[in-house]
């Protein structure tokens, strides 16, 4: 009888697409640019307010502080102040999972109110543009790896197993014994179970 043995499984290398391997460091520093752009936009709509409501300058204001601290998330998950244990770094866990696409569609969404003033406020509507560009950077950044197309390769070799007889094998327990009699001519052995 024969059979099929697997003797080696090998896989293959990862690929990586080039154009996407500075994917990281060009979002993290387009974004530094675009925040320096939202706080001057929010700085100075809040203090000459020139054709644009209060209250936009306020939203411009609100969404540079919760992008500064969603760019910052990386710096700080480097400290070695949190563990894994307590409440805050449970927290602290739900922040820094909102990374890649997650922190790029947040960012879109973040310029929907931007646009809805329209060209009123030129700085407001260029750092809309670079809010969506970050965005679109930090969606792109998730496909940093790249789709991994891996081959592996499983070797065969034909062996042949060899027929075992099995030999069967029976026990004397205490509760079971057995005795023998004399051997009668004739007769062959005689034997008797004597249980509890």
């Amino acid at each position: 009888m024969e059979k099929d043995r697997i003797i080696r499984t090998e896989t293959g290398p990862p690929t990586q697409p080039k154009l996407l391997a500075y994917i990281p460091a060009v979002a993290r520093l387009w974004t530094m640019a675009t925040l320096a752009l939202m706080w001057s936009t929010s700085v100075t709509t809040l203090q000459f307010a020139s054709g644009a409501p209060l209250y936009w300058g306020w939203y411009i204001l609100a969404a540079s502080i919760l992008v500064t601290l969603l760019e910052l998330t990386w710096m700080i998950n480097k400290c070695t102040c949190c563990s894994k244990e307590g409440c805050c770094c449970r927290c602290w866990s739900v922040v820094m999972w909102i990374d890649n696409w997650k922190k790029g569609i947040l960012y879109l969404l973040l310029t929907i109110p931007i646009f809805l003033i329209g060209t009123k406020v030129i700085l407001g509507f260029i750092s809309g543009l670079a809010l969506i560009i970050a965005g679109l950077l930090y969606i792109l950044k998730t496909f940093k790896e790249g789709i991994i197309y891996t081959v592996t390769e499983t070797r065969y070799i034909k062996t042949y197993t060899p027929p075992v007889n099995v030999v069967s094998c029976h026990t004397q327990t205490e509760e079971e014994k057995i005795t023998y009699e004399d051997f009668e001519p004739n007769a062959g052995y005689k034997f008797y179970r004597q249980g509890k």
